[in-house]
């Protein structure tokens, strides 16, 4: 459900112009498909987000990954929008901020009404 959520926080910013393109990591400790493959068949599926604005970086297992492996794979990339749950904003801009030149910080509020 959070992975959901922030899949669909990505792709409203994307659809309101303010990405142009969509970067989903995560890798897998096993044979399953990664978080990164699962988010972008979700914006597929979910959203009608088309392939070419979509990209995956599957290798990590950290937020440090996470920011490593991106930047390795998209390297004229240097001004992101990084959108994760709010409560991990703070830590994970300071790590991707090694990474990229400018990181905006763009948080997914969680639904702390659990029932």
């Amino acid at each position: 459900m959070a992975l959901q959520k922030r899949i669909d926080h990505a792709i409203k910013l994307y659809n309101e112009g303010f990405a142009q393109k969509i970067i989903f990591t995560g890798g897998s400790p096993d044979n399953r498909p990664t978080e990164a493959e699962t988010a972008r068949d979700y914006a597929i599926e979910q959203h009608e987000i088309t392939k070419e604005s979509l990209f995956i970086e599957s290798k990590s297992s950290s937020t440090e990954e996470n920011a490593q492996f991106s930047s390795e794979l998209f390297p004229e990339v240097n001004n992101i929008i990084l959108v994760s749950d709010s409560y991990h904003l703070f830590r994970a801009t300071k790590v991707f901020s090694r990474y990229f030149n400018t990181v905006h910080p763009s948080g997914r509020i969680p639904d702390y009404n659990v029932r």
